[in-house]
Order: C-alpha cells, then sequence, then structure tokens
C-alpha cells in the first residue's frame, strides 16, 4: 500500500510542475469608442468674450485676420461708377501683375483701389425689408499714371478672375482697428441674410451676412450669440401652434458694417446656421 501512495504522488509531481499556480483572471480590456467629431463642431465654446488667460482670444483674432482683406462688403447706394475698361494687352480675362485701363476721376499715382463686384440685393426673410446689395472682393490694384483713355494701373492682388465693367472703390488711407469686443450700444436683434458663396447653411469659420448694421448701432468687431430661428410645432391636444423655446447655436463677429446689414465671421457653432436664424444681444 505504502508502495502504491508513493507511486501516486511521484506521478502527479510533474503536472503539478507544469500546471504550476492558476493564472490570475485577466479582464479583456473594453474597446474605446472612437468619438465622431462632427466638422460643424464648436472651434471654441464661450458665453461672451472669451478670457486672455484660456488663450482664446488671440486665437479668434488671428482665424478672422486671415479672411478681413479678402472680405467683400456691403453697399447701401449703387457704386461711384469707377470701372474696368480693360487690359492693356486686350485680355478678356485679367490677374495679378497685369496693367490695366481704369475709368475714373483724377487720381494721383499710387492710390491704391479694391476691385469688386456687385451682386445679389439683400432681402430679410420676414419683413422683405431690402437691406442693401452685396459687393464681391475681386482684388486690388495701384494707378501708375493718366493718359487720354483712362489711368493706367496694376493690378497687385486677384482673388478671382478679373473682367472688364468690375467696379472700383478707393481704399480708405488707415483701415479701421479691428478689436473684439461684447459691448453692444444697445439691444438689437438681426436675420441671417445669407452665407458665403451662397449656400445653404454655415459652419465655423465661415462667413455670413445678418441684418444688423450702423443703423442698429452695431460695430466693428462686436460679438453676439445667434440663436436659432423660432420653430413651431402642433400641441397633440390642443391642436393649436406652440413656439418652441430658442436656444444658443453659436457666436458671430461683425467684420464689415454697412448701414443696414453687415459681413459676420462664424465663431463657432454647434450646428450649422441657416438663412433666418437670429444674432442679437438678447433673444426672448
Amino acid at each position: 500500500m505504502i508502495k502504491f501512495f508513493l507511486w501516486l504522488m511521484l506521478a502527479l509531481i510533474p503536472v503539478c510542475v507544469i500546471a504550476g499556480e492558476p493564472p490570475p483572471s485577466i479582464e479583456k480590456p473594453k474597446e474605446l469608442k472612437k468619438q465622431k467629431v462632427d466638422q460643424l463642431s464648436p472651434h471654441i465654446v464661450m458665453g461672451a468674450v472669451p478670457d486672455d488667460n484660456k488663450n482664446l482670444l488671440p486665437t479668434l483674432a488671428q482665424r478672422i485676420k486671415k479672411r478681413l482683406k479678402q472680405t467683400g462688403f456691403i453697399l447701401n447706394h449703387p457704386p461711384p461708377n469707377n470701372y474696368i475698361i480693360g487690359s492693356l494687352e486686350n485680355r478678356n480675362i485679367m490677374g495679378r501683375y497685369d496693367q490695366i485701363l481704369l475709368k475714373t476721376g483724377h487720381l494721383a499715382p499710387e492710390t491704391n483701389m479694391i476691385i469688386h463686384r456687385p451682386g445679389p440685393l439683400l432681402i430679410d426673410p420676414k419683413t422683405e425689408e431690402k437691406m442693401g446689395i452685396l459687393s464681391l472682393y475681386i482684388g486690388r490694384v495701384k494707378t501708375q499714371y493718366m493718359t487720354k483713355s483712362g489711368t493706367v494701373a496694376l493690378i497687385t492682388d486677384s482673388l478671382r478672375a478679373i473682367i472688364a465693367k468690375d467696379m472700383l472703390l478707393q481704399m480708405p488711407s488707415v483701415e479701421p482697428e479691428f478689436k473684439i469686443h461684447n459691448s453692444a450700444a444697445t439691444t438689437m436683434e438681426g436675420r441671417v441674410l445669407r452665407m458665403e458663396n451662397n449656400m445653404e447653411m454655415a459652419g465655423s469659420d465661415q462667413l455670413f451676412i445678418v441684418g444688423l448694421g450702423r443703423r442698429n448701432r452695431a460695430t466693428l468687431g462686436l460679438m453676439l450669440p445667434i440663436y436659432q430661428s423660432p420653430a413651431k410645432i402642433v400641441d397633440p391636444v390642443t391642436k393649436k401652434m406652440v413656439s418652441l423655446p430658442t436656444k444658443t447655436i453659436g457666436h458671430g463677429v461683425l467684420i464689415r458694417v454697412g448701414e443696414r446689414a453687415s459681413i459676420a465671421f462664424l465663431a463657432d457653432s454647434t450646428r450649422p446656421i441657416r438663412r433666418g436664424d437670429i444674432m442679437a444681444t438678447a433673444i426672448k
């Protein structure tokens, strides 16, 4: 019997050595869900002008600066009849560094002018009031010398192809200082009239036209919240129309101020903005 137990112990030793202690249970790591990032998600989120401590304001100013020099503007009246007659080399399409002939009054050499192209009439989507004319920025010219036929100038910048009959406006000698602020002189409210390049909607870092201007005491660099266009639904019990509460969907900064309408930069957006959305100091 003793021999049998000795034989059994010797037989089990290799199994124990091979098996060793049972391994601790290893929990399979949970796979992290990839967060989907919408292209129209906010670049920055703010309730008003961000604090310098957060380094958001300099970032926003830099983002806007890239668009300022190539932004159109709002005309309240038809522009002066200054235009491009044509190319000195008789080209149909002109571009940077081309010499061109202008129809203008007397201008001194080295006068800088903006080339623009008047575009669509801006209409308020609710009141149908005429808010001005959007004029597209095309490029810039610098005058060289006067002739009997007109003023010879050099194209110094071109964002789009330049053609005969494109209009001209003299540039101000000093550009107004651009500073982002939220100091509205009074309560104001304006509707989004149009998107950049006539798109149906706009997201962060894109431009839009809003029905706020100098008549509303709006100023350059003013940043205001944007609210979704008021919507209504049917009460399932009373069958009456009920207005949904408004909510902030982004913030816009006025970068070109006209008399009745302005061009604004969309600083942030939680959803795309559309025509009819409201930019205001506050909304009920």
